[in-house]
């Protein structure tokens, strides 16, 4: 089908009419309730927007920007490891390096069972900071004993820890991405199993209130 317009041009459109359509229906209605089969279709015209903010989030999460093609998990390893590779031989801070790569393995280690899996992004997003916030913090106590031992190194200080300070975060994203990765896809396949049903009570609230308006 083609022919008649690409995926991605359909669903711009179809982010377009889910935030413009809302925004009608609101005002048709006056911002207020009305007749029970008028709520009806108001709300399930909310619950269906509703859920369609979710699975925009979840949909960013598995794919290559909001328009892009699908990721897979071993791109996501891969992307991982080569940034992990590029500092791999050097010698300064070694501990440093030692505990970054500490800190991947604890947020790897996943949990077993359904409900672990649904809730593991919002356990890796905590972990991530939490690490994050400790390697920094270790970081820049290595590099301050550094330069109060080397003059060269205290001139280039800042600049040197600013670069540290963005390694450690480019790092802990990429292994937070692949350890959330099959979690956001269960996620986005429940939730597209929830979006259709929704989407099918709207249209029959819809019906039902046109019908509902014009006989009575």
């Amino acid at each position: 089908m083609g022919v008649i317009g690409s995926v991605k041009g359909w669903f711009q459109l179809h982010m377009v009419l889910g935030v413009l359509g809302p925004l009608l229906v609101l005002y048709h209605s006056n911002f207020s309730l009305g007749a029970a089969n008028s709520n009806a279709a108001l709300f399930a015209m909310l619950l269906v927007s509703g859920s369609g903010v979710f699975g925009r989030y979840f949909y960013t999460r598995i794919h290559h920007g909001l328009y892009g093609r699908r990721a897979t998990h071993e791109e996501l390893r891969k992307s991982a490891a080569e940034l992990r590779e590029k500092v791999s031989g050097s010698q300064f801070v070694p501990e440093l390096l030692e505990q970054i790569s500490a800190a991947e393995q604890r947020l790897l280690r996943r949990r077993s069972g359904s409900l672990a899996l649904l809730l593991w992004p919002i356990y890796v997003s905590g972990r991530m900071l939490l690490e994050r916030w400790q390697l920094r913090r270790f970081a820049h106590q290595q590099l301050r004993a550094a330069a109060a031992a080397n003059p060269v190194l205290a001139k280039q200080h800042r600049t040197f820890e600013s670069a540290v300070r963005r390694y450690i975060g480019r790092r802990l994203d990429a292994t937070r991405r692949v350890a959330e990765f099959e979690s956001y896809e269960r996620l986005f396949s429940l939730w597209h199993v929830l979006h259709l049903p929704l989407f099918f009570l709207l249209l029959i609230a819809g019906i039902v209130h046109v019908i509902a308006v014009h006989v009575y």
